[in-house]
């Protein structure tokens, strides 16, 4: 990728600006990468909300990866949440729980994982060449 990094990840408290912190840092990296705008508004939009997700629900520290290999971006959000309510899709019109359907519309794939340490919630954006 013309000697820039194809993956990277960045530690974030669990604080009302981590989202934009992670948006910043996220278009920083899309731009290193001479992403398109479309790509780099897709999936600064859908890391986004993966981050306000776990910035809300968590309440810890999380760690934010960003990759992208053969067209495939993968945003990754790994909070320390090991219990409480699973992160998905909510039928709400309170104006909440509509995160991961955005995530869900943008993504060609996403999911949750939780183990003993945390939770991961992960989407991936395609990219035609």
């Amino acid at each position: 990728m013309n000697g820039h990094q194809d993956i990277v990840d960045l530690a974030l408290p669990g604080t009302a600006d981590a989202p934009r912190r992670a948006r910043e840092w996220a278009r920083d990296f899309l731009e290193d990468l001479c992403a398109p705008d479309d790509v780099r508004y897709v999936v600064t939009l859908v890391l986004d909300e993966l981050v306000t997700n776990a910035a809300v629900h968590a309440g810890t520290p999380f760690r934010v990866t960003v990759g992208v290999k053969q067209g495939t971006y993968r945003c990754v959000v790994r909070d320390e949440r090991t219990d409480g309510a699973y992160p998905r899709i909510i039928e709400t019109a309170d104006g909440y729980g509509r995160g991961l359907r955005v995530v869900a519309l943008f993504s060609s794939a996403w999911g949750v994982e939780r183990d003993a340490t945390g939770t991961t919630v992960w989407a991936e954006v395609d990219v035609e060449e």
